[in-house]
């Protein structure tokens, strides 16, 4: 049976609505956000990385003109929704508003206030099992302009420190045609030791000693990822790489960002022209299991292991 409890004040978020089962437990801000701050099992580790110290903040003269005076973005941390293509200032709106929460018969739904100046409307739907570490995180965007607008879908779940994050290659047959592609930032060294690019496997490993940003995309063809943490594994699913749909940053459907801060497992839908009052849909599910085996972060047999072992559970 799911459980809905407000929590008056979790951390320093201010009001969190506690969504839980006798297995699994996710904590959403009602204050900001929405986000969720909090997944994992219950009584257990929190898979996602809170930013406490509000270490990462965006604001400054651009912010002030585009949305208002003293706008400040915040990190917060957990699983939010943007859009992409990334814009600056745009892509970083200061959501720091109560959110409106609607229970359905599935689950609840997030609303925050529309987005001024951007003129999209975000929702986050969250439907748990009644039962088991099953959970589906619908991330909604509605376009409330007056005209047509361009976007994808881009979720971003910011991963809790020290782990591993393991994602497959394609492995769809094209003949003579490529069938993966790999995307690199500016900032990004192909050669940074915190990723693995294998010949089936890719990965990254979280080093909260690190002194620069890595960022890769790739068009991960299973629509699958996993981050393993102290003996749990956080598992996400998405709808698989449509080769015939157009996506952003060179046509990847994946990206995973990490600093000495954070480690973000990213998923993007297709771009899409939405018109007035439409919106689109980026579904994802979510699982926990528990696997005491953890991987070479750089071995493929390793990781093929792993692999198999989580996703058979």
């Amino acid at each position: 049976m799911v459980k809905y409890t407000m929590i008056e004040s979790y951390e320093n978020y201010g009001r969190c609505l506690k969504i839980s089962n006798a297995t699994i437990e996710a904590y959403v801000t009602v204050d900001v956000g929405p986000r969720i701050i909090k997944f994992g099992f219950c009584g257990g580790q929190n898979m996602m990385f809170n930013d406490l110290e509000r270490k990462t903040i965006w604001e400054g003269e651009e912010y002030d003109e585009y949305f208002f005076k003293g706008a400040i973005s915040y990190l917060y941390g957990g699983h939010r929704i943007w859009v992409t293509p990334e814009r600056k200032p745009e892509t970083n709106y200061p959501d720091n508003e109560p959110v409106e929460v609607k229970y359905t018969d599935k689950g609840v739904v997030f609303i925050p206030p529309a987005q001024k100046k951007n003129d999209i409307q975000l929702e986050l739907e969250i439907n748990m099992d009644s039962e088991g570490a099953n959970m589906q995180v619908l991330n909604r965007v509605i376009n409330v302009r007056d005209t047509e607008q361009e976007f994808a879908v881009w979720t971003i779940s910011v991963m809790n420190k020290g782990g591993l994050e393991i994602v497959k290659h394609s492995e769809v047959d094209t003949g003579l045609l490529p069938n993966r592609v790999i995307s690199l930032w500016p900032y990004s060294n192909p050669a940074d030791y915190r990723f693995y690019n294998g010949k089936r496997f890719m990965s990254v490993k979280h080093d909260a000693t690190a002194d620069r940003a890595f960022k890769f995309g790739t068009n991960n063809q299973l629509g699958k990822a996993v981050y393993a943490l102290n003996g749990d594994v956080f598992r996400k699913e998405w709808a698989q790489f449509n080769s015939t749909k157009q996506y952003a940053d060179g046509g990847v459907s994946f990206e995973s960002y990490t600093s000495d801060l954070v480690l973000e497992l990213e998923v993007l839908g297709p771009v899409e022209k939405v018109p007035t009052g439409e919106s689109v849909v980026l579904e994802e599910k979510w699982s926990l299991v528990t696997e005491p085996f953890m991987p070479d972060a750089r071995d493929d047999a390793e990781l093929e292991e792993f692999w198999n072992k989580v996703w058979a559970k």
